[in-house]
């Protein structure tokens, strides 16, 4: 699960699976339905549009750092969320990482 908060302050995210993870090379992350509430909702309509898309991320050493690639494999309307988000998400990634050095 990757839960936060919704706009009305209620636990919100979503159901997910490692596809495949080849540490400190890729990831990739398959969509299984949404959390709301603390409850899975892996049936209906959304979950249904939501089943089945993929995040996946490469990662890449580079000169001083690592590179991190990210494609997206979901419907049109979610890819506006994604673009919206994957900074602030990105930016979270980065200071744990470099918390753990």
């Amino acid at each position: 699960h990757f839960i936060g908060v919704d706009s009305e302050g209620n636990e919100a995210g979503m159901a997910s699976c490692i596809k495949e993870n080849k540490p400190g090379r890729f990831l990739s992350i398959e969509h299984l339905g949404s959390v709301k509430d603390g409850q899975e909702i892996l049936e209906g309509n959304e979950a249904e549009a939501w089943r089945g898309s993929l995040e996946n991320y490469k990662f890449e050493t580079i000169a001083g750092g690592t590179k991190v690639s990210v494609t997206l494999d979901s419907l049109k309307e979610y890819s506006t969320y994604f673009r919206l988000k994957w900074p602030e998400a990105l930016e979270q990634l980065k200071k744990c990482c470099e918390e753990m050095r």
